[in-house]
Parts: C-alpha cells; structure tokens; sequence
C-alpha cells in the first residue's frame, strides 16, 4: 500500500475533534471527569485509609476499571465517527477485555525494549504499533493481529503520525497552561481527532 494512499490531514482531524467536543461538550467532559475520578481513587482512599493490603486490591480494581473504560471511551468515539450518540453507560465495555490488556501489555514492553535500545527504536516502535489497542477495540483482533495490522497502517506515514503527536502534545500543554480547565477541551479534541485519523487510515 503507497504512503500516498494512506494521507491524512491533521488539521482536519483537529477540526473534527473541536466540533464534536464543542457540539456535546457536557458530555465528553462528564465522561473525563468520570475516568479520571476514577483513575485517581487509590490517591485519595490510601491517605485516608493507609496502604496495606488494602490498597493493593484497590489499586488493582482501579486499574481494571481504567481499562475498561479506555475501550468504553474508544468505542464512544468509533460510534462518533459513524454518526451515532453513546450514552453514559457506554463507558462500561469489556468485550476483549484480556486481549486489550495483553495487546496493550505487548505494545509498552516493546516502546521500552526500544527506548533502552537508545531511545529512537522506541519511538520508532511507539509510531509503528499504535494503533493495536485500537485495533482490539474496533475491530476485535488477535494483540499479535493488532501488531501486525498496525505494522501495515503506518507504513510510509510514520513521519506525520509523530508530527501528529507533537501537535496534540502542543495543544494538550496549552490547555495545561489555561489554569488546567484547558485541559477538559484539549484532551477530548486531540483524543477525537487521533481516532478520526485512525479510522480514515484504516479506511485507505
């Protein structure tokens, strides 16, 4: 498949990521604020409660819970793009939920196996298997499938996957430069636009 076939436009996503924030805006905000409460319950418990075995298991329940509203809000997101409205409970998804642990498992031991190989096969790995939790979610592969497909989707675009990367992160730090309430619409933008484009390279 020619690198040419495969283009996208970041603005475009961008710009797909701002009006579906703006349009359901209490929504997308509503869904973060669930996950990252959520995400932060071990912080706030074990200073009241202390560590312990305690925390053990609530940190393990946490980090259960975390994953599978990833793949809830990766869904949301797919059903965006295809024109639909999730609702609030769609956050709760566990379909594949062992497969997107090892798949997601693989994926981190092979950008950190490239990073102590002197950082830049890590982040040439990073670009070339990104899209295999993804890949899990929407289309229900194999983590080795996911892999390999990824391989495929970002062959010859891998130099503006990273330069996609450095625009969200450059959105994402002006949204932490508003007093961090940016953030609430810098991460639902940037996280809409990535699977936007993730979708449209898929298509090609």
């Amino acid at each position: 498949m020619e690198a040419n076939k495969k283009n996208f436009s970041i603005e475009e996503a961008i710009k797909w990521g701002w009006e579906k924030t703006k349009k359901h805006f209490g929504f997308v905000v509503l869904v973060l604020i669930i996950y990252y409460l959520v995400s932060m319950l071990p912080s706030i418990l074990q200073g009241r409660h202390g560590g312990g075995m305690f925390g053990g298991l609530l940190s393990l329940a946490v980090f259960v819970a975390t994953m599978i509203m990833q793949m809830g809000i990766m869904k949301m997101i797919l059903k965006f793009y295809d024109g639909g409205m999730p609702k609030l409970n769609e956050i709760i998804y566990t379909k594949n939920l062992f497969e997107y642990f090892l798949g997601s498992l693989l994926y981190s031991l092979i950008v950190l196996g490239g990073i102590i190989l002197l950082i830049i096969p890590g982040i040439y790995w990073a670009l070339r298997y990104q899209f295999a939790p993804l890949l899990i979610v929407d289309k229900g592969l194999k983590p080795v499938e996911a892999l390999k497909k990824s391989a495929v989707m970002t062959e010859g675009i891998k130099w503006k996957l990273l330069l996609l990367c450095l625009v969200m992160c450059g959105i994402n730090l002006l949204g932490m430069l508003v007093f961090m309430v940016g953030l609430l619409v810098t991460i639902p933008v940037t996280t809409l636009a990535y699977v936007y484009i993730y979708r449209k390279i898929l298509a090609k």
